[in-house]
């Protein structure tokens, strides 16, 4: 990182020299998204499609940028499309399953997260995508089969946690054991949003203390870092 300043003021200097350059396009792109400036990066990507639409490289990296962004229904339509050029490209399998399931298809995203573990069948992320749409459906039953099977190679991974709280709530209607959860989580991650946010809804729901803080508590930590915050408002 200590060299970005130095390789953004070179590709920028190459870009003068080529303006349509594809590879000094998609490098500009790349650096900005490994920066975070995820519009900038699209801006040089799109670019780059411009001079060479079959370039999956750009194509993809588009793709990857506007799930940053947010933008799911776009992700959702693009990777699918690409897709079809690639029918096992793993990344787009990703893609897709991510995507599908930002946007509520449920039944689309399982049988993408399908094609990613037949390809990855370790990948942890994946795993527990699946689990969240299986909780999401309120099936109880295959999520904490799949939640258990998962803690023979993680008990610490913040999704696991914070899903386990929500079986053990929704289902096993242990307040006390979602709570112990909740907490293992704040521990190990105390100043994650998706954390403080969960031990914020938790102690409301619950009308009980969680790590001896109110749920305004867990709020005002996430409000104080992003005033803006809709869920902590």
């Amino acid at each position: 990182t200590s060299y970005y300043p130095q390789a953004l003021e070179d590709l920028n200097s190459a870009l003068k020299m080529n303006e349509n350059s594809v590879l000094v396009l998609y490098m500009l792109g790349y650096l900005h998204e490994s920066m975070g400036n995820y519009s900038e990066a699209l801006k040089m990507y799109s670019r780059a499609i411009e001079l060479d639409g079959d370039c999956f490289e750009c194509c993809y990296r588009a793709i990857n940028v506007k799930l940053s962004l947010g933008n799911y229904g776009d992700v959702y339509r693009e990777a699918e499309n690409l897709l079809k050029k690639y029918p096992q490209n793993l990344d787009l399998l990703k893609l897709c399953a991510k995507s599908s399931y930002y946007v509520g298809d449920y039944a689309k995203a399982e049988d993408y997260i399908a094609q990613v573990l037949q390809q990855d069948s370790t990948n942890a992320e994946y795993i527990l995508l699946r689990i969240k749409i299986l909780v999401e459906q309120k099936d109880y039953v295959k999520a904490s089969t799949l939640l258990d099977l998962y803690a023979r190679t993680d008990k610490k991974a913040k999704e696991y946690l914070l899903l386990r709280s929500r079986v053990q709530l929704e289902w096993n209607k242990n307040t006390i054991a979602a709570a112990s959860s909740v907490e293992q989580a704040l521990e190990l991650y105390p100043n994650d949003y998706d954390v403080l946010l969960a031990a914020a809804s938790l102690a409301s729901s619950s009308k009980r203390k969680i790590a001896g803080l109110e749920a305004s508590d867990f709020a005002e930590m996430v409000l104080e870092k992003d005033p803006g915050n809709q869920e902590a408002l």
